[in-house]
């Protein structure tokens, strides 16, 4: 009987399940990283990462991508974003953008919280150890990383609110593809600066996509009554245009029994008159 009564909101539970289960993944490890320098995995993907400055493309090529997920840009993609969807109506759209701005103090909260043991770190800078290829040591102080959820989270939005606000669908695939090359490469960008540890952006992820589920999931209620309110309004129109023909179709008209009343012609009145007369 209680599978019956929960089947229905199958969706919604799963949903909620999976939802906590990131919030849960991203506390525990804040938790691990504020009592470890590096994680499992941190050091080998970090300095795997870095290994790439043998190729002559990879500097520039990361740069380019850092760039796209500093903070200058994404605060310029952010307001210009916001100015578009306002300007073609997209009122809910454009308040998901503003409120990556109040979820960014989120971000800067958890790193002030989370500080990782830097007795490695500060003994590598005594020495000057750590600072250049092909091994640079983040900083000890950097979880989650900033860029990454940034750009996670602004160019998030945008692939999913750019085909609402473009109606060329070349240029809003275009848009998306960028989108999706940003979010993917910003995390091995930042390992290759010597900014942040794998754990940083992994952390950094989980915390950007907790906010873009909550957004995708009150997309998906507004986008329901968006609907739902059309449906009433072309439901509300279409009465209306049946409404106007049937009074006019059951008008009053003289029915064939009823004679008809016809004014006299004024020839009919002279010849009534003699015989008034007489």
């Amino acid at each position: 009987m209680l599978t019956r009564r929960i089947w229905p909101y199958r969706a919604e539970i799963t949903f909620w399940l999976l939802w906590l289960t990131a919030v849960g993944a991203f506390v525990a490890l804040a938790a691990w990283a504020d009592h470890r320098y590096t994680l499992p995995l941190d050091r080998r993907l970090t300095f795997g990462v870095q290994e790439l400055y043998r190729y002559r493309w990879a500097t520039s090529f990361f740069g380019q991508i850092n760039d796209f997920g500093s903070e200058g840009t994404i605060t310029l993609v952010l307001l210009a974003s916001f100015a578009v969807a306002l300007l073609r109506g997209l009122r809910y759209e454009a308040l998901m953008i503003a409120g990556t701005g109040a979820v960014r103090f989120v971000q800067l909260g958890v790193r002030s919280m989370v500080h990782r043991p830097d007795a490695e770190f500060l003994a590598l800078r005594s020495t000057f150890d750590g600072l250049d290829r092909p091994t640079v040591y983040p900083d000890a102080n950097g979880f989650p990383s900033g860029h990454v959820f940034g750009a996670t989270i602004v160019y998030g939005l945008i692939f999913a609110y750019v085909p609402r606000a473009i109606t060329i669908k070349p240029l809003a695939t275009l848009v998306r593809a960028f989108c999706v090359f940003e979010i993917a490469l910003i995390g091995p960008a930042r390992m290759y600066e010597g900014a942040h540890w794998f754990s940083d952006v992994i952390g950094a992820a989980l915390l950007a996509g907790i906010y873009l589920a909550l957004a995708w999931k009150l997309d998906g209620m507004i986008s329901h009554i968006r609907e739902t309110s059309d449906e009433r309004e072309l439901a509300v129109n279409a009465g209306l245009s049946v409404a106007v023909p049937s009074q006019r179709r059951f008008a009053r008209t003289p029915r064939r029994s009823e004679p008809a009343v016809v004014a006299p012609s004024e020839r009919a009145m002279r010849e009534r008159e003699p015989v008034a007369r007489a």
